[in-house]
C-alpha cells in the first residue's frame, strides 16, 4: 500500500515540479471544479455512459469497441500514463486528435496527455492519496475518467503563451457545448470532459 502511494506521488509530482517556470495558477473560468464536475456527471448520465469498475470491465468495453485505443506517440501528442488505461470514447480520441493538431499548427510542439480512462479501484487509490476530490460519495462527485470521456493534458513545460491559448480554446469550446473543462491547480493539468457525439 505504501509503495503504491509512493508511486502515485512520484507520478503526480512530476506534473507539479516542472523544469523551469511552473504555471500552477488557473483561469477563473476554469477553476470551478465542483460545479464543472457536477455538470460532467449530469451529461454522462444523460448519455447513459457506463463507468468502468475494474480491469475486467475495462477489457469488456474495449472488446465491444465502446472504448478505443489511443496511440502512445503521435506528431501532435504523446501519452505518459499507465499503458492499460490508454483507452477512451471515440469522440474523446477524435477531440484530442483535432485539438492537438490545432495546437501543433501554432506551436510545433506535441501535447503531453497524462490520463484517459480510469477504473473505480484506481480512482479510490487517487482519492486516498489526496490527488483528487472526485471521491464518488455523491453522484455529482464521481470522476468522469471512469466513463472514458475525459482526458488530462499536462501544463508542464508549456510556455505561458501555450497555456493561455489552451485556456481560451477550452472556454470557447465549453461555450459551444463541446467540452466541460477544469484547470487543476494541484495536478498542473487541464482536465477535459468531451461531450459524446449524438
Amino acid at each position: 500500500h505504501h509503495l503504491l502511494i509512493w508511486g502515485l506521488t512520484l507520478f503526480f509530482s512530476s506534473e507539479i515540479s516542472a523544469e523551469g517556470k511552473s504555471i500552477v495558477s488557473c483561469h477563473p473560468e476554469l477553476c470551478k471544479t465542483g460545479e464543472s464536475l457536477a455538470k460532467e456527471n449530469e451529461i454522462a448520465d444523460r448519455f447513459n455512459l457506463p463507468r468502468v469498475k475494474n480491469d475486467a470491465s475495462l477489457r469488456k468495453l474495449v472488446r465491444e469497441k465502446h472504448l478505443v485505443s489511443i496511440p502512445t506517440v503521435s506528431k501532435t501528442f504523446f501519452y505518459r500514463g499507465y499503458p492499460k488505461f490508454r483507452f477512451a470514447l471515440p469522440a474523446t480520441r477524435k477531440f484530442l486528435e483535432d485539438f492537438s493538431e490545432r495546437h501543433y499548427l501554432f506551436f510545433r510542439q506535441p501535447l503531453k496527455v497524462t490520463e484517459f480512462v480510469r477504473t473505480e479501484s484506481y480512482q479510490r487509490q487517487l482519492v486516498r492519496a489526496g490527488f483528487t476530490i472526485a471521491d464518488g460519495k455523491l453522484p455529482e462527485r464521481r470522476s468522469t475518467h471512469l466513463t472514458g470521456a475525459a482526458l488530462d493534458i499536462s501544463k508542464r513545460n508549456l510556455t505561458e503563451e501555450q497555456v493561455n491559448w489552451i485556456r481560451q480554446e477550452l472556454i470557447r469550446l465549453r461555450e459551444a457545448g463541446v467540452v466541460e473543462a477544469i484547470e487543476e491547480k494541484n495536478n498542473n493539468t487541464f482536465h477535459i470532459f468531451v461531450v459524446p457525439l449524438k
